[in-house]
This record gives structure tokens, C-alpha cells and sequence, in this order.
């Protein structure tokens, strides 16, 4: 006679268990298939699941990068033909301080309202290159508005709704007083409620009401940094590249300006030099270069997301007074 404890050891259970379903042939043939699957998708998936039956995640993907994009010429030509041939049109929502299609060095940078760093770098290095750009004739900077959230996105629909001129100012307002996301459930109204303080007409609040609800507007802001998401497989911000021309060395203003100085001896040697120009253009035509005549001075430099110091990088690519 077994006694009632050795009936009820976990030992016994186990094997009256696997005896009474083993009685069951469909039972057996369900659970032997059902392991055979979740080993063979385990296998195959890279992934392990714990005692429990959860999944664990693989380390090595929850800590993938975004890839960074690597200078081709697909990429430079978007760029040359964006940002520096005519930026107005064909970037409309972007600030340009000094001129592209004179400068040497052009620093393009895509930044979202609702980005810390975007803040922190507006409060920063970007006041520094702002100066840079508006005192040297051969730099550039761009800053484009990229949003990526629905805040940002509705944000930089009330801001460009008032058209170019105000938006500069209004734009390093809501970069320097970040507070308005704390708490981020209100942002949007604290945001409505800065950029409302900016206007200086009834009619312009009531654009800025408008744009906040206007689908249209919206779509088109958000359209215009696709582009940019597909020709350069952007995928976060603060962004930033470098777009330097090797093959202008002095911007035509520079070269204006030393004109003007010259002495009457100077002016003539120069109209000499002059003289001999277009047949040293003919043979420059002549060399063969590969992609586009439209871009085949420039080069990019991928920065990626920049660091703090990027007025500093900027530096090293102009040249020396």
C-alpha cells in the first residue's frame, strides 16, 4: 500500500502525468509539434525565451545605430542642386544666413523644435556661426526645419505660416526658452501661446490659429523634409554636413572687393591676366571629371549628429585670413 505522501511527491505527479498523456495521442502529437516549432523559430530568429515562455530580446538588436550616410554623389547633387543653386525654392523651410552661391564652405543643418540638443545647439555654436556667416562672404549656413513628431510638425506649421521674414526671430525664441515641453502634454499650447506672442497683428494671430488645425499646411511641411528623408536616408536630429567647394577658393565678392583697391598699375596687369582667361577655360573644359559639371567642385563632409565644438570644425574648413 503507497502512502499518501509518496502519491503526492512531485517525482510521482510528473510520471502520472506524462502517462495520461501519452493515453491521448493527439495531445502528445500537439505539444511535441508545438516544441519542435518554437525551437526551429528560435533558431531561426536568433532569439531566446525565458523559463516562462517570454521572448528576450537580442542585445545586439535593441542597439542598432542609425547607418550613417556615406558622402556619393547621388546625395552631393541633391544637395548642390537644394541648397546651394537655389535654396529658397527648393528648401522653402529653411533659414539661410550669408550667400550659398558665393560661399566656399556651406554647413547644412536639420533640426526639430521638440530636440534638446537642437535647443542646446541653437543656444551655442549656431549663434557663433550665425556671426560667421554674416560677417565672411565664403561661408553659409543653413538651418533646416525638420520636424519629427506631431508637436514639432504642428509647431513649424504656426511658424511658417507667417512667411519668411518674422520666423528667424520666432524660431530662436522657441529654441532658447525650451521650457514650454516641460510638461509635454501641454506643449502644443505653451508652443501656440509663444509664437501667438510674436505676432504683430490680429491678423497674423489669426494665421497662427489657422496653421495650428490646417491639415494642408501640414502636409506640405511635412512633404518638404520627406524629400530630404529620401535622397539622404536622414533619420534623426541634429544632422549636419559639410558641402565645400574645392574649386573656389575666393567667392566673386572677395574678388570685388580686392578690385576696388587695386591700384590703377594693378587694374592693367590684371585685364593681361584677363586676356589669357578664356583660353585657360577652354582647356579646363577639357578635363574630365566625373559626375555633373553643376557639382563636381564640391564634396560633403558627413558630420552626422555634431558635437558641441561644431563652430570649431566649421573653422577648419575656411580658409586662413
Amino acid at each position: 500500500m503507497r502512502s499518501k505522501h509518496n502519491e503526492q511527491s512531485p517525482f510521482f505527479l510528473c510520471i502520472k502525468r506524462l502517462f495520461s498523456l501519452f493515453q491521448k495521442p493527439c495531445s502528445a502529437l500537439a505539444v511535441v509539434t508545438t516544441m519542435v516549432t518554437v525551437c526551429m523559430t528560435a533558431a531561426h530568429n536568433g532569439t531566446t525565451y525565458s523559463d516562462s515562455g517570454a521572448r528576450i530580446s537580442d542585445d545586439s538588436e535593441s542597439s542598432k545605430k542609425p547607418a550613417l550616410l556615406k558622402p556619393n554623389h547621388k546625395a552631393l547633387k541633391y544637395l548642390v542642386s537644394t541648397y546651394i543653386k537655389n535654396p529658397a525654392a527648393s528648401a522653402p523651410y529653411c533659414l539661410v544666413y550669408g550667400n550659398p552661391k558665393t560661399a566656399r564652405v556651406v554647413l547644412v543643418m536639420w533640426t526639430a523644435l521638440t530636440c534638446p540638443l537642437c535647443s542646446r545647439l541653437h543656444q551655442g555654436p549656431l549663434l557663433t556661426l550665425k556671426k560667421l556667416a554674416n560677417k565672411r562672404n565664403d561661408f553659409a549656413l543653413i538651418l533646416r526645419d525638420y520636424p519629427t513628431d506631431p508637436i514639432s510638425l504642428q509647431g513649424s506649421a504656426m511658424v511658417w505660416s507667417l512667411g519668411k521674414k518674422p520666423v528667424p526671430d520666432i524660431m530662436h525664441r522657441l529654441y532658447v526658452t525650451h521650457d514650454w515641453m516641460n510638461p509635454l502634454s501641454k506643449a502644443l499650447d505653451a508652443l501656440e501661446i509663444l509664437t501667438l506672442q510674436s505676432a504683430t497683428s490680429p491678423a497674423e494671430q489669426a494665421k497662427i490659429r489657422w496653421a495650428k488645425t490646417d491639415e494642408n499646411l501640414h502636409k506640405t511641411v511635412f512633404y518638404s523634409r520627406s524629400s530630404d528623408q529620401e535622397a539622404l536616408g536622414l533619420t534623426q536630429v541634429p544632422w549636419a554636413i559639410i558641402l565645400e567647394n574645392q574649386g573656389k577658393p575666393v567667392s566673386s565678392e572677395l574678388m570685388k572687393n580686392r578690385e576696388n583697391s587695386q591700384s590703377p598699375k594693378q587694374k592693367l596687369s590684371q585685364a593681361h591676366l584677363q586676356q589669357s582667361a578664356p583660353l585657360a577655360k577652354k582647356e579646363h573644359a577639357n578635363v574630365k571629371k566625373t559626375g555633373d559639371q553643376a557639382v563636381a567642385d564640391w564634396t560633403m563632409h558627413v558630420l552626422g549628429t555634431p558635437n558641441m565644438d561644431i563652430d570649431q570644425i566649421v573653422s577648419n574648413h575656411l580658409p586662413k585670413n
